[in-house]
């Protein structure tokens, strides 16, 4: 109905799966664009090259969107690939390559609209490297003990996605009333996407805070398995969130 083929546990493993909903918009004659996400350590696997060359030699009109984080799932890319230039591994197989600023927003809406329009003009696959940071390991049990604190710090202080976009707005002439109202408002969309599951979100404080359940409601272990479904990017505080979860695993797990 929304056009989501969801995702996949093995891998790169929907990357050919992209080429082949790619494949159907082109065979019908649509102007529907793919877009696959993936991360930076995917561009080891076969599956990759595999499906770049099909997409390639096809002209499908995809999008495939790298989530270039630095460190794939806890390694450092010049420790895992021979080359760590995406754009030279894309030209390999004719597909048009470029590096993008992957916490500046407006950078990013930038290169997305060129990249639709590329595929939609019949010119072929778009691979769109967008140069990002997590704070957080890969995982809540990823200590993330392969970069140092003053790394992470750096980040947060000077290339902060969220503060840069603030600082954009603020740059265009958009007010600090108006900047709060839209954070507020970012906080009840994220408190009310939670709701469902079974997580009440006090998000009229300033640190999104998890309200006791009550009997009827889902446990935290249940929760836990939805809440990648939450974009932890949206919020600044959501962290606390998090920290919440792992708190309630480990109480249920001694008790």
């Amino acid at each position: 109905e929304h056009g989501v083929m969801g995702s996949y546990a093995i891998i790169g493993a929907h990357l050919p799966i992209a080429c082949g909903a790619a494949w159907r918009a082109q065979y019908k004659g649509q102007k529907d664009v793919s877009v696959c996400f993936f991360g930076d350590g995917t561009t080891n696997i076969g599956a990759f090259h595999e499906a770049l060359n099909m997409a390639g030699l096809w002209k499908l009109p995809i999008i495939y969107f790298c989530e270039n984080n630095l460190y794939a799932m806890g390694t450092a890319v010049q420790r895992h690939q021979a080359q760590t230039d995406l754009c030279a591994k894309a030209a390999s197989y004719r597909v048009r390559a470029e590096a993008v600023d992957g916490m500046d927003v407006l950078a990013v809406k930038a290169a997305g609209e060129k990249a639709v329009a590329h595929c939609r003009a019949g010119n072929g696959p778009y691979i769109l490297e967008m140069m990002t940071y997590r704070y957080r390991g890969h995982s809540m049990s990823d200590p993330a003990k392969y970069r140092t604190r003053e790394e992470v710090q750096e980040v947060r202080e000077h290339h902060d996605a969220i503060d840069m976009c603030k600082m954009a707005l603020s740059n265009r002439g958009i007010g600090e009333d108006r900047l709060k109202e839209i954070d507020k408002r970012v906080r009840a969309q994220v408190a009310d996407a939670a709701e469902p599951r079974g997580l009440r979100l006090d998000c009229e404080s300033e640190a999104a805070v998890c309200k006791p359940r009550s009997a009827d409601e889902p446990s935290a272990r249940a929760v836990c398995v939805q809440l990648v479904e939450v974009d932890v990017g949206a919020v600044p505080k959501i962290e606390e969130l998090i920290d919440w979860v792992k708190r309630a695993l480990c109480q249920e797990a001694s008790s």
